[in-house]
């Protein structure tokens, strides 16, 4: 695989040595994971419960042989497994990069955080989203105040769940099942979070969560989100499993204007007063997952954290997911506290 890597960008080292990646999961995230690190120049060791591992890594007996003598590790295990997996990765003094979501639960990831600090060690969640030309875009404009006060914002996701892995069967994936912290409320949650990264946290949540299609899970395959920001914006998120096109995208409407992202469009649209402008924002996915892992590894070397998603940023967006089922089964709005 052709590095990825800025071409005035350092090695990434540890010692002197190149820095050594445990991942922790061989499914198509994690062998896309391992990839990344190992184009960066990095010692990749991967492990898997089916004894698979990337080409180019070494693979590992137990997850504990993965993470002996690691600088970084990549949890890229069923939600389910994330919490138990990223612990253990920090009690090995790993920095850890924890696919989304945290956990399944926000109760499920507490302390996470807190051991992290008390180790020194960099942690955070898997939100590439936040890497992506178009959320980044809407963000900078937001903070300059070109459209001046946010007021409400619309973000959406949609795509048909059988065809994300056509090689596979849909029902027999962590996507279809609530044990292995499946439904599209947690698996879209890129949405959730990069609407709190670019318009503040999230107070109050109104929701629906119901499986309404003919497909065969257990979990929720539609989602709908009404959420209150702290900074008082109010946005809505809609998710589901069945669109058979794809969409994605984000509009954020202002007093003094609005912008628009489609990652069909591939382009961030800013409109005022004074007519529309058109900024180019590149829809391939790939280089979000890049761009991600070169800032992972730069920050593990001593660099800046941000934009990644914190332990913190990422347990809230669990939360909001938390509050959702709640507001759904009970039909009242909740309050974060």
């Amino acid at each position: 695989m052709t590095s990825t890597a800025h071409p005035d960008a350092p090695r990434p080292e540890a010692a002197g040595r190149p820095l050594r990646v445990a991942v922790l999961g061989q499914g198509s995230i994690g062998s896309r994971h391992a990839g990344l690190a190992l184009a960066e120049g990095c010692d990749v060791v991967a492990w898997d419960p089916r004894g698979v591992h990337a080409p180019g890594t070494t693979g590992a007996a137990t997850p504990e042989d993965a993470l002996r003598d690691a600088d970084v590790a990549v949890v890229a295990s069923p939600s389910s497994e994330h919490p138990a997996q990223a612990r253990l990765a920090l009690e090995h003094g790993c920095h850890v990069l924890v696919e989304k979501p945290v956990a399944i639960t926000a109760d499920g990831a507490r302390g996470l955080a807190e051991l992290a600090a008390e180790r020194g060690l960099i942690a955070a969640v898997a939100m590439n989203l936040r890497f992506h030309d178009g959320p980044r875009t809407i963000r900078r404009l937001l903070g300059a105040g070109e459209i001046g006060r946010p007021v409400t914002a619309f973000a959406t996701c949609g795509s048909w769940l059988p065809g994300w892995r056509p090689d596979s069967d849909y029902r027999r994936s962590y996507s279809a099942r609530r044990e292995l912290g499946g439904g599209v409320a947690l698996d879209a949650i890129h949405e959730i979070d990069y609407t709190s990264w670019i318009l503040g946290g999230v107070a109050d949540v109104d929701a629906r969560l119901a499986r309404l299609s003919d497909l065969e899970l257990d979990v929720e395959d539609v989602a709908l989100f009404t959420l209150g920001h702290r900074a008082g914006t109010i946005s809505t998120i809609a998710l589901d499993y069945v669109d058979r096109g794809y969409r994605r995208g984000l509009r954020v409407v202002g007093t003094e204007g609005s912008l628009a992202w489609a990652w069909e469009d591939a382009e961030v649209r800013l409109t005022t007063a004074d007519g529309e402008r058109r900024i180019p924002a590149p829809s391939p996915a790939a280089e979000t997952y890049a761009r991600q892992m070169r800032h992972l590894l730069a920050a593990a070397a001593g660099g800046p954290t941000d934009p990644l998603c914190s332990l913190d940023e990422g347990r809230d967006a669990v939360r909001v997911v938390d509050a959702a089922r709640v507001a759904s089964a009970d039909g009242r709005r909740v309050t974060l506290g």
